[in-house]
């Protein structure tokens, strides 16, 4: 999908098993040369981190396919991954019909002020077993 230049990005369908086995088979030179939105989550995060740090890229711990999108989560995913916005951290503003995010109590300051650096993450139980690799963040 690297390869297509009618691909603009690539987002995964679903979480799973087994993304360990294939991150020393992709062509990290080909990946680098022809960069794309790549988002995905659980098991994707041996790809995203490893893809990050071969190619130097930014890549995206994000929704599948499959989660459960609603307007929210569109809207945010949209700004960050299509519009690139930096992201924000707040509560949504509430939308009428649309009860699937909490609205109170979502984010609570435990030491104010502002932050900088390289932020790295995904499925801790995933990323841990990158560890010693040369795909370890």
């Amino acid at each position: 999908m690297f390869a297509d230049d009618a691909v603009a990005g690539i987002l995964a369908m679903t979480g799973g098993s087994g993304c360990n086995r294939i991150v020393d088979r992709l062509d990290y030179e080909l990946i680098r040369a022809r960069p794309k939105f790549f988002g995905g989550f659980s098991d994707l995060t041996s790809l995203v981190n490893a893809i990050q740090r071969r190619t130097g890229l930014v890549t995206f711990h994000s929704p599948v396919a499959a989660s459960g999108w609603n307007e929210f989560s569109v809207q945010s995913f949209r700004a960050v991954a299509m519009n690139a916005e930096a992201a924000v951290l707040r509560n949504p503003a509430p939308a009428a019909g649309d009860d699937l995010v909490p609205r109170e109590d979502r984010i609570s300051t435990l030491r104010p002020g502002r932050a900088q650096g390289p932020l790295i993450g995904g499925n801790l139980t995933v990323l841990a077993s990158l560890a010693g690799t040369p795909y370890f963040p």
